[in-house]
């Protein structure tokens, strides 16, 4: 049979063609599973985020029915614990997810949305970068595109308030950076806190901040199933 890994990608202004889990595919594969990245931007134009969360779960059953796991990062970490109950075989792997919010980070993400909002998104794309410590650039940002990151910044929000039960499946994972300026593993409520582990040395981009440590944790992870 084969083993599903499904990766959903944090909010970007372009998508990265999965690059943003590119360091898991190679060992993933040796383990013989198939990595599949899915654009969270996709499900921008919903309407509610009740619908949200049915057509993630769509996209991920056009993939497979049994995904052996879900992951994403940033805002498809939190995407993936909302996927537990109704995949619930299948492990759970969050990467800098905000599965709650605190102050702080609401009103960090209701900056960048205001500025996405009042037709700034360069603006809104800098602060963004400075808080996950980007250095690259994502080109000239369309008021269409700054219109689907806002709605979707403000799901991240109306998602991360909700209360998440105990996993049904135990096998849960979700990693924080130490150095992180915007998620953290205060982020993460009590119930689930048994799961989460912290990176040294890494921000929010943990893949590429601390790439070796954080590919390593991940597959010993894997195989103590």
């Amino acid at each position: 049979m084969e083993k599903h890994v499904i990766m959903i990608g944090p909010i970007q202004a372009v998508w990265d063609d999965g690059a943003f889990a590119a360091p898991l595919f190679k060992p993933l594969s040796d383990l013989g599973y198939i990595v599949t990245c899915l654009d969270s931007m996709q499900f921008a134009a919903v309407n509610d985020v009740d619908k949200l969360a049915d057509d993630i779960a769509m996209a991920i059953a056009a993939v497979t029915p049994v995904p052996s796991l879900i992951g994403g990062h940033a805002f498809g970490g939190l995407a993936a614990i909302c996927m537990a109950e109704r995949f619930p075989f299948a492990a759970i792997l969050g990467l800098s997810a905000p599965v709650e919010t605190d102050h702080d980070l609401r009103e960090q993400l209701t900056a960048i949305c205001t500025l996405l909002d009042d037709g700034m998104p360069a603006h809104a794309m800098d602060m963004l970068h400075k808080l996950v410590k980007f250095s690259g650039r994502d080109g000239d940002v369309d008021l269409q595109t700054a219109q689907d990151m806002s709605r979707m910044f403000k799901y991240l929000i109306a998602l991360a308030s909700r209360s998440f039960m105990p996993l049904q499946n135990p096998k849960a994972l979700f990693l924080y950076g130490t150095e992180s300026a915007m998620v953290t593993s205060k982020h993460i409520p009590a119930s689930l806190q048994r799961y989460a582990r912290s990176v040294p040395d890494a921000g929010m981009r943990l893949l590429n901040d601390a790439s070796a440590v954080t590919v390593d944790i991940i597959l010993n992870w894997i195989q103590e199933r």
